[in-house]
């Protein structure tokens, strides 16, 4: 029996630890416009009686969000660390400093990456999707839910 693909796009992001991960603790930081698509399948254990079980597995998260800080008051090794991670004066407006981080984690990962942990399970009337993720850059965390 084949193996059932899918990939689910998302915005509903938890994001945790983005500041402290970069060393910027005391900038308080915006984060909006996000997007995660997950890639994952289901192979079930198929017996002549029916179904024994279902596996799921994660193979790759894709995120994409929007950080911005106000800038008015921040002192120039601030404007510096920010600049340093890709940091730009927004068009719209030019006090804020903001920058679009995309990236993608896969289940294999090496020591010092991200994990990616899978807490996806049946819901009511067998519905079964991700519908909800959550980073932790602290940790170096994704939960898929």
């Amino acid at each position: 029996m084949s193996d059932y693909n899918f990939s689910t796009k998302t915005n509903d992001l938890d994001i945790w630890g983005f500041e402290q991960s970069l060393n910027l603790s005391g900038i308080s930081f915006d984060i909006d416009q996000k997007d995660a698509t997950i890639e994952w399948y289901v192979a079930p254990e198929i017996r002549e009686w029916g179904i024994k079980s279902l596996d799921i597995f994660i193979t790759k998260v894709k995120i994409s969000f929007k950080w911005s800080v106000y800038s008015d008051g921040l002192t120039n090794d601030q404007l510096l660390k920010l600049i340093s991670i890709g940091g730009k004066p927004n068009l719209n407006n030019s006090q804020w400093i903001d920058n679009t981080i995309e990236g993608y984690f896969e289940k294999n990962y090496e020591e010092g990456e991200f994990s990616i942990r899978n807490n996806l399970e049946l819901k009511e009337y067998g519905y079964l999707s991700p519908d909800n993720l959550e980073i932790d850059f602290i940790k170096k965390k994704i939960v898929v839910s």
